[in-house]
């Protein structure tokens, strides 16, 4: 929502009608982002191997054997 049209809510709606058409906004924005952005990882990578947890696995070095 450009500066524009959220002065012009505010100006004619009051603070309260600006936040929350802005909220809309932002809440609009972050639905088509969380339905319709793709995955960027390969399918066959588990979430364990991309943040780097398997470190965390007990009895296990970083390179996955065991000490």
């Amino acid at each position: 929502m450009s500066n524009l049209i959220g002065g012009f809510v505010v100006d004619r709606f009051g603070f309260a009608t600006g936040f929350v058409a802005l909220s809309m906004a932002a809440t609009a924005a972050f639905v088509v982002f969380a339905l319709f952005m793709p995955q960027i990882r390969p399918s066959g990578e588990s979430d364990d191997a991309r943040i780097g947890l398997r470190a965390l696995h007990v009895g296990k070095s970083v390179t996955g054997a065991a000490e």
